[in-house]
This record gives C-alpha cells, structure tokens and sequence, in this order.
C-alpha cells in the first residue's frame, strides 16, 4: 500500500492526470488507477513505467538493508548534550524529586 500512496502523491504533486500519466507509461488508464488505487499489484516493469513518470525511482535493497532505513526515519535520541542542557536536565530532576517529597521549597 505504501508503494501506491507514494505514487497518488507523486501524481497530485505534479499536478498530473491520470490520462496523461496513462499516455506516458502505455498503460490503460484502468491499469494505472488500480496502481495507485492499490487494487492490484502491478507487473515490475509497469510499475517502473509509473515510477518513471512521476520522477520516481524503484529501487531493490537487502531486507535488512530496507529495515535500517525505515529506521532511520524515526528521529533518533541524543546522546550527547552541551553543558548547559546537562545543568538543565539536573535542575529538572531536583525539582521533581522535591515535588515528589511534597517539599514546598520547590
């Protein structure tokens, strides 16, 4: 399904038709709505022909290749802080550690 949705946007993006996109691939234009409407799943070639038209690109990877890259759209947690966000982050945890007490000097 992520292959068809990256196509409808692909098309709405660039403004396209699905007449015209059908004209550029040779495909029917049923074939090419059932493409991006993900009824079917489409022939290697025919999909590259869509890709192609759009300005996309199918690509082949390694799954575990595939897997570290959907990963790495996640934002990835900081390790290395400044000074500042350091001193912050103990400011922090002493406030809440006192609220926790119930201590009304926080």
């Amino acid at each position: 399904m992520e292959f068809s949705n990256a196509l409808t946007e692909a098309k709405e993006q660039r403004r396209m038709k699905l007449s015209e996109l059908a004209e550029r691939t040779g495909l029917s234009p049923l074939a090419v709505s059932q493409m991006l409407d993900g009824k079917v799943s489409p022939r290697l070639s025919n999909a590259m022909a869509v890709a192609d038209a759009l300005g996309l690109e199918v690509v082949l990877m390694p799954k575990g290749a595939a897997a570290s890259f959907e990963n790495s759209n996640r934002t990835p947690e900081r390790t290395v802080r400044s000074a500042l966000e350091q001193r912050l982050s103990t400011m922090h945890r002493g406030v809440t550690d006192h609220l926790k007490k119930g201590d009304p000097k926080a």
